[in-house]
């Protein structure tokens, strides 16, 4: 006798399952992908980089995010199913009477807002005409203030930068036997100075800064010149770019007829820390 009520429940059933099941697939879908996303934040923040260990986060979240979503999408799918047909009605009651409401209060006082508005219209041109020297005044007055603190900012922020190069180069220049080799047109642009000589130094480039100090230290040896240390060593990807500047810019230094070779410049203090700002 109960075999026929099977159908009647499994068709009373259909809706109910259906709103479950696709409320349950959307929920698995939306959980899923904010927990795939904020796994992969997660595991980023804590590895630095992306790699296996953020991608398994990532695909960890996914999971758990899309069982949450599912579960719950699966619980309000039919929730939804059966308390949408009891408050449409009310929705709809409350629509009816308060529509009309709206739109006679819409109506009654479309007018009065655009007299209003054509009132105000020509007010609020002329107080902007009238305030517009004053504000072009207070702009002009305001604007060299701003500028000139941007331009210090600039300059104090190159100050920095210029010192902390200038630190990095000299600590390389002491230890250049522990720099690794370059590789093409990436090594480093070199001061070095003759100790015994004031103010006389050096600018070039190499790829291996222990070799290179060798090789001019002979040819100062036979110019008569002192012991060579590097007053500074900086690292470039751009060894001809640098130098070139470098020697353009202390052209006027140059010691042309210095008998152990050429690039040999007389520099001051100033000059020299300019030169191993970079």
């Amino acid at each position: 006798m109960a075999l026929p009520a099977i159908p009647i429940i499994v068709a009373a059933l259909a809706p109910v399952v259906k709103a479950a099941l696709v409320s349950a697939g959307i929920g698995a879908a939306v959980s899923g992908g904010i927990g795939a996303v904020g796994g992969a934040v997660e595991g980023y923040r804590e590895q630095g980089e992306i790699n296996r260990e953020v991608l398994a986060d990532s695909a960890h979240g996914a999971w758990n995010g899309a069982k949450d979503g599912a579960l719950i999408g699966g619980l309000f799918g039919p929730v939804g199913l059966v308390v949408g047909p009891v408050v449409a009605p009310a929705v709809q009651v409350v629509d009816d009477i308060v529509g009309p409401v709206v739109q006679v209060v819409k109506d009654a006082t479309r007018p009065v807002v655009q007299a209003a508005d054509d009132v105000a219209r020509p007010l609020v041109h002329a107080a902007d005409d009238a305030a517009r020297p004053f504000t072009q005044a207070a702009d002009d007055a305001i604007r060299p203030a701003l500028n000139g603190i941007r331009d210090r900012a600039k300059s104090f922020g190159g100050s920095v930068n210029a010192a902390f190069n200038h630190a990095r180069n000299a600590f390389n220049a002491r230890f250049y036997t522990r720099l690794p080799k370059g590789v093409g047109n990436s090594g480093y642009v070199y001061v070095m100075d003759d100790v015994a000589n004031t103010g006389r130094y050096k600018i070039g480039k190499t790829i291996d800064p222990p070799t290179r100090i060798k090789a001019v230290q002979g040819k100062l040896n036979k110019a008569g010149g002192g012991k060579l240390e590097y007053s500074c060593i900086i690292p470039t990807n751009n060894m001809s770019g640098l130098e070139n500047s470098l020697l353009k810019e202390f052209s006027a230094q140059n010691l042309r007829n210095f008998p152990a070779g050429t690039e040999w410049f007389k520099l001051n203090a100033a000059q020299l820390a300019a030169a191993c700002s970079r």
